[in-house]
């Protein structure tokens, strides 16, 4: 009895090791840059993808290098779903087509503003990118096209409901210009008729002269936050708030709750630029 019970165990282990393996082999492995594309991948793919994230939390994309372990999966992976205008991407390219050359743009079909890479900010180029991820995803998964196009027009309709709830917590704002340190939310401020004024010139800290003309500019605006992002500088925004009597407010460009990000920072924008309003009535 005790060695058919074993060989029953056996034969059971055998088979659950086989539903492991049709699992893993149904999975679609995908390597994206930044966390808010793992946001977009997984709610598109569900339980049908596993992804990694190149730049890790905290990390600058203008400035981080992949590790070989990351270059590993990275050649493991049944594709990569990049944004090309990145910085990272641009510098790295060749390097990543040589490791895994299945590469798939989710910029695709979207025109820069003045080349800005932050197409993830804004709820309606979110909706291109959805679109091409979804036909990147359809094409390595041909058996759950059915299944991505589903979870695609479900993602759409969040997205059109987020983008009404943002117009709306913002509206009372339009026509007011924020000062960043990062200039990351150009389209945010486009989408919903705000306007940023960054401190950082083409990616470099500015200089005395233009330290001296923000300040001016800040005080005669009224300034009274300046947002910062935790992957970049604070020193110079630092500078600027305490010469101008200014509340520094940390926002996240790379979020990887990316819906949930765009409410807090909707909000934030709320409570900073309706007090700088406020002051200056």
């Amino acid at each position: 009895m005790r060695r058919i019970g074993l060989v029953a165990f056996l034969v059971l282990i055998l088979l659950c090791s086989g539903c492991a393996s049709e699992k893993a082999d149904a999975d679609v492995q995908v390597v994206v840059a930044i966390q808010p594309q793992a946001y977009f991948v997984e709610t598109l793919g569900g339980d049908r993808v596993q992804v990694m994230v190149m730049i890790p939390p905290g990390a600058n994309p203008a400035t981080y290098e992949p590790a070989p372990a990351q270059l590993r999966a990275l050649a493991e992976a049944d594709l990569y779903l990049g944004i090309s205008p990145l910085p990272f991407e641009q510098a790295w390219r060749e390097r990543l087509l040589s490791v895994n050359p299945v590469y798939y743009d989710s910029a695709e079909g979207i025109e820069l503003d003045g080349g800005d890479p932050h197409i993830w900010l804004s709820p309606s180029l979110v909706t291109q990118q959805a679109k091409n991820i979804t036909a990147a995803l359809c094409e390595v998964d041909e058996q759950a096209a059915d299944y991505y196009q589903e979870r695609l027009e479900a993602f759409l309709a969040e997205l059109s409901a987020l983008d009404q709830e943002l117009a709306e917590s913002l509206a009372g704002l339009a026509g007011t210009r924020f000062l960043v340190y990062h200039p990351a939310w150009h389209y945010l401020a486009r989408e919903y008729g705000l306007e940023q004024v960054a401190i950082e010139v083409e990616g470099n800290e500015p200089g005395a002269g233009q330290l001296a003309e923000l300040i001016e500019q800040a005080r005669a605006e009224n300034v009274r936050v300046l947002f910062v992002s935790p992957q970049h500088s604070q020193r110079s925004a630092r500078m600027i708030a305490e010469e101008i009597g200014a509340q520094v407010v940390e926002i996240d460009p790379l979020a990887r709750d990316w819906a949930g990000n765009l409410h807090h920072v909707a909000a934030a924008f709320q409570f900073a630029l309706g007090e700088s309003r406020d002051g200056d009535g």
